[in-house]
């Protein structure tokens, strides 16, 4: 009986903290946003999208006009019609504010 307790204890007490845990993180996300935050929203709502996402998960895009549908999204290096999705993007080069 007295392990009976303690387990159920220390069960409610993980569990409690995890929710402690838990709601700190998501006020701290809400309260302080992160720094670019407010230029990605007028961005997004500009173009009218539903969120900042500018390209997939995927390292690789598939070209639309060629339809090889037994090879979707493969790494092997000969299937040329795959190319990488960073190659939408052109590199950004940061400068230092003086």
């Amino acid at each position: 009986m007295y392990k009976r307790k303690i387990f159920i204890q220390l069960l409610l007490s993980f569990w409690l903290a995890n929710i402690i845990i838990i709601v700190y993180f998501c006020n701290y996300s809400f309260i302080y946003p992160p720094k670019n935050w407010h230029e990605k929203k007028q961005i997004a709502n500009v173009l009218l999208l539903t969120d900042y996402c500018l390209s997939t998960e995927s390292r690789h895009t598939r070209h639309f006009l060629m339809p090889d549908y037994f090879a979707p999204f493969q790494d092997f290096p000969s299937y040329l019609e795959h190319f990488p999705s960073s190659s939408f993007f052109p590199v950004v080069i940061h400068q230092k504010r003086k």
